[in-house]
């Protein structure tokens, strides 16, 4: 489905994205892709974004709304991604744009379908008329990418008439505690993913915590192969598929944040402190996507240890030694305690 709207009469942000996304399910056309039997929104959805400041997974608006999106629909996880810098072109949405381009070329569209809006120095003088104008011109150009065909899929082009209300700022309704709780926010990802508390939320709709019982996606790592075994390696390792991250990663002790190893963010400021560091949480170690995001969730995250602090906790004493132990920062090599041949128990698993 493709949305045209008129740049100077409305603007491209979380929340129209977030309009797109509910006309999607009130097509025909997506209705075996996006809904149930029962016309319930299936419970995983996955969005794939251009990464833009008006829908990029790091920021608190696109945060918002699709919070809401998870509460609204009992959705079991959301997972809004993007390509890092430079790899836009492997974005298969951009690819498909392409296309629209060539139907449109050698197009002319009429300006004053509706009678002229302009002045002799080509001001606009009435403001209603040139509302009416762009829709005329949008509609159109619906028309004509509506009579297109992407890969075997025929393309659904519609304009959208701007709002009434020019303010579409989306508030992040949630507390932090419930953030800290179901929200993992990085550079390039953003999850919401349901929790097992019942007074917190509803039955998971799938068995996705039978398969990710730790609920969020595990971060990439670079893996490099030595005689000792496999062993993290930040210059010559290589990102692995997604569930041999998952048995990966739960073979490690170590807390690691989603963008460790993300090469875009490991600058360091005049005091050698990196992003990654200055975004993460000392208290409770919870990484965020922004410095601003991390410095609210800190006001409040005293107050959600003393929380858990007066909680029960069954915990042994090795285990508390050897989290007293723990170093935040993530050593350039390390080795992981598994044999040589844990990528092939990891492909008889999973048949890979």
């Amino acid at each position: 489905m493709y949305a045209k709207l008129s740049g100077k009469h409305d603007k491209s942000c979380a929340e129209t994205h977030s309009d797109d996304f509910e006309r999607v399910l009130q097509l025909d056309e997506f209705k075996d892709a996006a809904l149930t039997p029962n016309n319930d929104v299936k419970p995983l959805v996955f969005i794939s974004v251009d990464g833009g400041p008006d829908e990029a997974p790091k920021n608190q608006q696109a945060l918002a709304v699709w919070a809401r999106q998870f509460e609204n629909n009992d959705l079991d996880a959301v997972f809004v991604f993007t390509h890092a810098p430079g790899s836009s072109a492997y974005n298969p949405v951009e690819r498909r744009m392409a296309p629209l381009s060539k139907d449109t070329a050698g197009v002319i569209l009429p300006f004053d379908k509706f009678g002229s809006h302009l002045d002799a120095s080509n001001k606009t003088i009435d403001p209603d008329i040139e509302i009416k104008n762009f829709e005329a011109a949008g509609k159109i150009l619906a028309e004509i990418w509506s009579e297109s065909v992407i890969d075997k899929y025929p393309v659904i082009a519609s304009y959208t008439c701007p709002p009434e209300n020019e303010h579409r700022e989306v508030l992040f309704h949630k507390s932090e505690e419930w953030k800290a709780k179901h929200v993992r926010q990085s550079q390039y990802m953003l999850q919401i993913v349901k929790c097992s508390d019942k007074s917190c939320c509803k039955e998971w709709r799938t068995n996705y915590i039978d398969f990710f019982p730790q609920r969020f996606l595990p971060p990439p790592i670079p893996i490099g192969t030595t005689k000792e075994g496999l062993e993290i390696n930040r210059a010559k390792g290589s990102f692995r598929s997604l569930f041999q991250s998952l048995f990966i990663a739960s073979s490690l002790t170590l807390d690691i944040c989603y963008d460790e190893y993300c090469p875009s963010l490991q600058k360091t400021n005049h005091k050698g402190e990196r992003i990654i560091e200055r975004r993460t949480c000392k208290n409770c170690k919870i990484y965020h996507s922004t410095i601003s995001a991390m410095k609210t969730h800190k006001r409040i995250c005293k107050e959600m240890n003393k929380k858990a602090e007066t909680a029960p906790i069954d915990t042994d004493e090795s285990d508390l030694s050897e989290a007293e132990d723990g170093n935040d920062i993530q050593p350039e090599s390390t080795v992981i305690p598994d044999d040589q041949n844990i990528f092939e128990q990891i492909n008889s698993c999973f048949g890979l």
